[in-house]
């Protein structure tokens, strides 16, 4: 099967070249390689909506998840526990320690939502991806 983008290729380049032009021949038969890529695009894509859907879902799901994580990390930053801040400071100090664990959380969660949106905007470059193919 011939791939028509590249046979008008050899032809202009024949024009230039002339009849005893040495245009190599491809070893891979492309014209059949294009029909299955794109063949292999449009199968893909009918699971294509689905899984856009669940990635926003994922990603939507991990924001409010990271936004509750930033909440509570702030409370417990700032929360004197009931104490004389002043009076207290190095027990309020010691009590807030263990709850660096939410922060450190959210800072994972951070980084699981920016590559979530990699992700997503590397797989709708990919689906953008058409070979010229009749």
């Amino acid at each position: 099967m011939k791939w028509e983008v590249l046979e008008q290729a050899k032809k202009e380049a024949a024009k230039i070249l002339g009849d005893d032009s040495g245009i190599p021949q491809e070893k891979a038969d492309l014209g059949k390689l294009a029909k299955d890529l794109t063949d292999a695009y449009s199968a893909f894509d009918e699971y294509g909506q689905d899984l856009r859907d669940s990635m926003a879902k994922l990603t939507d799901t991990l924001g409010k998840w990271n936004d509750a994580l930033k909440q509570a990390a702030t409370l417990y930053e700032k929360t004197d526990f009931g104490l004389d801040s002043k009076a207290d400071a190095q027990k309020i100090a010691k009590a807030r320690k263990p709850f660096v664990v939410v922060s450190n959380t959210q800072i994972i969660y951070d980084r699981a939502i920016t590559e979530m949106k990699t992700i997503q905007k590397q797989y709708q470059e990919i689906m953008k991806t058409k070979i010229p193919f009749p």
